[in-house]
């Protein structure tokens, strides 16, 4: 199965989540970087944000920098996004 989806930018989130579901895409996405020429928000809130205004579409991250956050943290962030966006 291919899976056809749009990485989520900064800027209304929701309603960018929204359109793609409503657009037939797939899954939505979210990149995890720290320094860059980018805006760059925590990607479980952009994540959690799209999983709560969808029904459809799935959310991953396209990057998630693990060796730099702390495990037991990552994990309950992870496991809690899974949740909240029903897997």
């Amino acid at each position: 199965m291919t899976d056809i989806g749009i990485f989520l930018g900064t800027d209304e989130i929701a309603e960018s989540a929204r359109d793609a579901e409503r657009l037939g895409f797939e899954s939505v996405w979210c990149w995890d970087h720290l320094a860059g020429r980018y805006a760059s928000l925590a990607p479980e809130v952009v994540l959690a944000t799209a999983a709560a205004v969808t029904e459809r579409v799935r959310v991953g991250y396209g990057v998630l920098l693990a060796a730099v956050r702390p495990l037991p943290l990552l994990a309950k962030e992870v496991a809690s996004l899974q949740y909240v966006s029903r897997g």
